[in-house]
């Protein structure tokens, strides 16, 4: 999947893409979620404590501030509940009803639990939901200037519902944990920890939610053409990962 010569395909398939802002600027844009059913694209304006909506249809963006959060990582729909979302802000998780009209009187968040309660300096940064409706979550350690401290940060995989609700670190020692996304087939985990510039994969049982095995499928220091540090990432039906290189202005297909 990641020989060079599907890498020379695709890339000269993706130069004929366009890109359009199709949102005002925001300050610093993370971990955009596209509903299908709702043809909406959530994602997060990370320093500012805010969440956004971004609609298909009337191509308007509605938001929502959390008061006194200093970042907020990623927003997930919920599978089969209107307007309830996961919310993973500083370093706590919280179930979020935002109505989609927008009616801020009428949202409710809800703590569900805290990670890394020994750092007061970390924070969530990136995640997802696997098959099975695990969450996925990493931190890194802010310092008072927004850079980040090496290896302290951990990915995380929180499960169960109600008081058997817990978070199991999967990694540790990662600089800053983000993009993560699985094969279509389920049976890898691929993770990105940008300070390493490195993108590895796991061996992933889909059924426990077991990670092992771990293995470096692509670092950047083998490619001096290749600017930035990988940050976001998605896997497309076919198997291929989409990184979006932080600092490089690009998005790259390996």
């Amino acid at each position: 999947m990641f020989a060079c010569t599907k890498l020379k395909q695709l890339s000269a398939k993706a130069r004929s893409v366009s890109i359009n802002p199709i949102t005002d600027p925001v300050q610093h844009s993370e971990g955009p979620f596209w509903h299908t059913n709702t043809q909406e694209l959530y994602f997060v304006d990370t320093f500012n404590g805010t969440l956004c909506r971004w609609s298909y249809k009337d191509k308007k963006t509605q938001s929502y501030h959390l008061e006194n959060h200093d970042s907020v990582g990623v927003i997930i729909p919920i599978k089969d509940k209107k307007d309830y979302f996961l919310v993973a802000a500083d370093r706590n998780v919280y179930n979020l009803y935002w109505p989609s009209d927008d009616n801020e009187n009428e949202a409710k968040l809800e703590h569900l639990i805290t990670v890394d309660e020994s750092k007061p300096k970390n924070q969530f940064n990136d995640g997802k939901a696997d098959s099975k409706g695990r969450l996925w979550l990493g931190t890194l350690t802010r310092n008072g200037d927004l850079s980040v401290a090496p290896e302290g940060g951990s990915l995380y995989k929180i499960s169960g519902f109600g008081d058997s609700l817990m978070a199991e670190e999967m990694e540790r020692s990662l600089s800053i944990s983000n993009g993560l996304d699985w094969c279509p087939e389920y049976k890898k985990l691929y993770h990105i920890d940008s300070q390493t510039r490195k993108i590895v994969a796991y061996d992933f049982d889909e059924q426990s939610g077991q990670i092992q095995n771990k293995k470096i499928i692509f670092d950047m220091a083998d490619h001096p053409n290749l600017e930035g540090i990988p940050d976001g990432m998605t896997a497309d039906g076919s198997g291929n990962l989409w990184i979006a290189l932080f600092g490089g202005s690009a998005v790259r297909i390996f």
